[in-house]
This record gives C-alpha cells, structure tokens and sequence, in this order.
C-alpha cells in the first residue's frame, strides 16, 4: 500500500492548529502489510511544533485501513490508532500530550496499514483516509 498524501492547512492561529490530511491509494493491489510513513506532518505544514503541542480532536474516517498516529523522536511513541470513522474528542478531559521521548519534537508521523487484501483495476481506490487534527499550540 502506497498512499499519496495531501494537506491542508484549516488553522494556524496564536493557539489553534487544525490540519486536514487526505491519503489514498490507487494502486492495483493493496496488500495486508506494513505501509511507510509520513514523517513530520506539523513542521511540514506551516507551524514548527514544540513538544508542548497538545490534541484536542481528531474527526476521521478511513476505508481498508488504519491510521497510526506517532509522537515524532529518536524512536517514535505511538498514541493513536484510528480505524472507521467517528470523532476522538477530548475537548471535555485532559489533551494528549507528547510523550517527550529522547529526541521529541513535537511533531507528529503517520503511518498507514491496510486491513485486508483489495484488488482493483489499475488506478481504481482501493483504500484511503480522511482527517481533520485539531490542536493546541503550547510553550516551551
């Protein structure tokens, strides 16, 4: 599984930060293995992250696979794993907050892995995503 990635910058006030991603896959065949990743979707995108940057929500929707959510380090620490569609809200309880791992940077990897098997015409979607990250911008 090979996904193309495409973002959109919704927000990049003071203190807000909400990042649209879009990934599909339009390969001939999606294999139920391990997909690459998408290395640093924050500092890639309009806002240099520090390890203070907190979630807030994560509105989703996948099909035939799972997004994988990784705080950004010399060895990343996952902290979310998103399969269907829904809203992960944590508006009312505590932020998940980087781990501040060795080498953090507050910035945010993810990683992408097929449920199943997909077999389609060339160019035919075989699987994708869809979400909108909002987050709060924190100090050092």
């Amino acid at each position: 599984m090979a996904m193309a990635f495409a973002f959109q910058v919704l927000e990049n006030s003071a203190r807000n930060y909400i990042l649209s991603v879009n990934g599909v896959d339009a390969a001939t065949t999606t294999a139920a293995t391990t997909d690459g990743n998408s290395s640093g979707i924050i500092a890639a995108n309009g806002y240099t992250p520090t390890t203070s940057l907190k979630i807030r929500r994560v509105v989703y929707n996948t099909t035939n696979c799972v997004v994988r959510f990784q705080w950004h380090a010399t060895t990343n620490v996952e902290f979310l794993n998103l399969s269907g569609y829904g809203n992960f809200d944590l508006w009312n309880t505590p932020s998940l907050i980087n781990s501040k791992a060795t080498g953090a940077t507050g910035d945010i990897d993810i990683l992408t892995y097929p449920i199943n098997t997909v077999t389609g015409g060339a160019g035919q979607f075989t699987a994708g995503f869809t979400f909108v990250l909002e987050a709060i911008k924190g100090f050092k």
